[in-house]
């Protein structure tokens, strides 16, 4: 896998402009972080897509979380794991396996590998994103907007806008999107259904178009995940993680 997919692991658990009416926040509009449930340990495969202007990789994707701690993700092509990712509160962990001449491992602390790459998300905000649940927490300076059954929000972050559209109903994640503070960046990921796992409701379906420009040269990629296995336990997953011999450190 090139570098450049590193980026998806890390928003993913990583809107359109609407024009409509404006107002501050209110206390009227519901408190959404009470609808996010706790649970002990999450896991998940998935298939997942990969496109972009040059190729198309379909792969296995596995996925472990640990609520407020861990994630933990690995993908597979062939039958052979092609990357392996872990998330804590503190550390980013990377190794890159494939192709055989691109080898290399990455272990950063995991906030100012964050700012690096203007996302002005946290730990907590990656985790509920991959749940459907909105991302960061509302301020008084935060622009709100109805349309149809839909809630939007505006929030600006370091100069970063995220734009996040939200069921009335459910209060879940229809849409968000984030645009870098240069805005040359854009991460925007759709939600295209949801189950309900237990007395959850998670997205078994959703869609990643990140826009990036690097060395002068925008690359798109647009990434389809389909969850077909997934379950709420409570007994301890591993979360194993070692860098093999001969990687190169960046």
């Amino acid at each position: 896998m090139r570098r450049k997919y590193l980026n998806l692991f890390f928003c993913c658990f990583l809107s359109v402009f609407i024009a409509c009416k404006r107002h501050a926040y209110s206390t009227k509009i519901p408190d959404i972080k009470k609808q996010q449930d706790d649970f002990d340990f999450f896991k998940s495969k998935a298939k997942i897509n990969i496109k972009t202007d040059t190729e198309e990789i379909t792969a296995t994707f596995i996925l472990r979380m640990q609520d407020a701690k861990t994630i933990w993700m690995s993908l597979s092509k062939f039958g052979k794991e092609a990357l392996r990712a872990k998330l804590t509160n503190d550390t980013i962990f990377y190794v890159n396996k494939f192709p055989a001449e691109n080898r290399f491992y990455i272990v950063e602390p995991t906030k100012p590998y964050l700012e690096k790459h203007d996302i002005p998300l946290d730990f907590t905000s990656l985790q509920q994103i991959f749940f459907g649940n909105h991302p960061l927490k509302l301020e008084l300076t935060d622009v709100i907007s109805t349309k149809d059954s839909c809630i939007i929000y505006h929030q600006v972050r370091n100069g970063t806008n995220i734009f996040s559209e939200i069921n009335k109903n459910t209060l879940k994640l229809k849409q968000t999107k984030i645009i870098s503070k240069n805005k040359s960046d854009t991460l925007l990921v759709e939600y295209k259904s949801y189950t309900t796992v237990g007395t959850i409701s998670i997205p078994t379906e959703f869609t990643f178009y990140i826009s990036k420009v690097s060395d002068t040269i925008r690359d798109k990629t647009f990434i389809s995940i389909e969850l077909s296995d997934y379950a709420f336990i409570t007994e301890e997953l591993g979360f194993n993680f070692t860098i093999p011999e001969g990687y190169e450190k960046r």
